[in-house]
């Protein structure tokens, strides 16, 4: 072996392996976003509309959107439950439990 191995070999292993490192780093980096939508909240895509304060009710709640055409499901304890529709059903969603609220009142 000559000097120029002792000094060529070690820096090679080292450039390889700082090559390698660069590779696993950019297959293993954060998917970037694709599209313009905002990232996914606490419920996914869900959002909320509304809160009540036991199950029977917001099974009564529920019944009520999805006779309306509405797809609505709870998540929550029993103590606070929130009713989730999808973001184009939010506003139909309101204004229907708004259209409840009077009829019961």
């Amino acid at each position: 072996m000559t000097a120029t191995d002792y000094v060529f070999l070690p820096v090679m292993g080292f450039a390889l392996i700082g090559l390698f490192v660069l590779v696993l780093r950019w297959a293993h980096r954060p998917a970037e976003r694709r599209s313009g939508r905002p990232l996914a909240g606490e419920h996914g895509v869900l959002v909320p509309v509304t809160t009540v304060r036991d199950s029977a009710t917001a099974a009564h709640l529920v019944a009520v959107l999805r006779s309306a055409g509405i797809q609505a499901t709870t998540t929550g304890s029993s103590a606070e439950m929130l009713l989730l529709v999808w973001p184009s059903d939010a506003e139909a969603a309101r204004d229907r439990l708004v259209e409840l609220s009077r009829e019961k009142g």
